[in-house]
């Protein structure tokens, strides 16, 4: 069985409004470079990317 990356997209309006966790921003906010060299590193060894948008 293959390693696979699943990747829960946070939407823009959440990360960016001024109502939202405020603690829970700067976390994601901290951790977007790790979650992007993850999601390359999959890419590169063409391993599966599961990405779930909410709408």
């Amino acid at each position: 069985m293959k390693p696979a990356l699943f990747v829960q997209d946070i939407q823009n309006v959440w990360l960016y409004d001024p109502d939202s966790n405020q603690n829970l921003k700067k976390s994601v906010e901290k951790r977007l470079d790790v979650i992007n060299e993850a999601i390359a590193w999959f890419w590169k060894k063409k391993l599966p990317i599961i990405v779930v948008c909410n709408s």
